[in-house]
């Protein structure tokens, strides 16, 4: 009975010694399991920061891309709108200075007419009411005045011709401006040449002589 209960003293702290061994080993792969999870946990979340500030600075990068070009557009299209409105003032002020303007061709035509209309030896030779209009176009219209700027030395002149007409016939106009020593323009000549059998002239103005006489009086004084 002795022997029997030595064995069995002796089986049972071995067996208390396999299972502290087998819990030993159990707690040991456990805690490494949990710290290679941790391990892996902590090197996923570290990539996906790191993915997730990748993809924060390409999309910092693509926003600032994206605003220079809505910059450069807008840019471009300012430039567009800018060079309209240079362009269509340019027009505005060549036609307020064709029309308006007292040097324009218009408003010389406009005065030579004035003063054509009220001479009363060309109300005489036309009869009235007289009418005036340019040369003929390729649509046969007759609103052209033909005339011509030049300069000669040094100053600006201006030639025209147009046509007028009354109830009984039919005259040329010719006429040359230039400007003055204040820069307004003066008739150097202007007269109408009648259409008729004689073709009679009518000076209404005519400083050419004048001109001719000053330039040798000038020569004169300069011997």
């Amino acid at each position: 009975m002795a022997s029997t209960r030595v064995i069995n003293c002796i089986s049972y702290k071995r067996l208390v010694a396999v299972s502290s061994l087998k819990n030993v080993y159990i707690l040991s792969n456990f805690s490494i399991n949990s710290n290679f999870r941790q391990n892996a946990l902590y090197c996923t979340k570290k990539s996906i920061a790191k993915t997730d500030y990748v993809e924060h600075e390409n999309k910092i990068q693509v926003g600032f891309a994206d605003v220079v070009k809505e910059n450069t557009k807008s840019i471009g299209y300012l430039g567009v709108i800018i060079g309209g409105i240079g362009i269509t003032a340019f027009m505005f002020y060549m036609i307020f200075d064709e029309l308006f303007s007292n040097k324009s061709p218009n408003s010389v035509y406009s005065k030579a007419l004035d003063r054509c209309i009220k001479h009363p030896k060309v109300t005489d030779a036309l009869g009235e009411p007289i009418k005036a209009y340019g040369e003929e176009s390729r649509r046969g219209r007759r609103s052209h005045i033909s005339h011509i700027v030049f300069e000669k030395d040094g100053v600006r002149h201006m030639r025209m011709k147009f046509y007028i007409q009354g109830i009984r016939r039919r005259a040329t106009v010719n006429l040359e401006v230039q400007e003055d020593e204040s820069g307004n323009y003066m008739y150097r000549y202007l007269y109408v040449l009648v259409d008729d059998i004689l073709q009679t002239i009518i000076k209404i103005e005519d400083n050419r002589e004048q001109k001719r006489s000053s330039s040798t009086e000038a020569e004169l004084e300069w011997n």
